[in-house]
């Protein structure tokens, strides 16, 4: 099992029980689930993205009727 996820990294439990079990080396998940916790193998967590730290730009009041306009696009389909 440690040799399938130093070469798949990015593989979990599923994808590991499931070459096991083609393989013919296992039958039951949860002796598989057993082991691998034991073994303290886990997938490894991407780092996200950084967002942008620009500010955001605030909309100004409307001062008259009809300045500003929105589409209600949910509304719109259905039509």
């Amino acid at each position: 099992m440690k040799e399938l996820t130093s070469k798949r990294p990015r593989w979990g439990l599923p994808k590991v029980h499931s070459r096991l079990r083609k393989d013919g080396l296992v039958v039951n998940h949860k002796r598989t689930a057993r082991i691998y916790a034991e073994e303290k193998l886990q997938v490894r967590h991407r780092k996200r993205k950084k967002r942008s730290r620009l500010p955001k730009i605030e909309r100004p009041k409307a001062t008259r009727p009809n300045e500003f306009w929105s589409i209600d696009f949910v509304h719109d389909g259905q039509h």
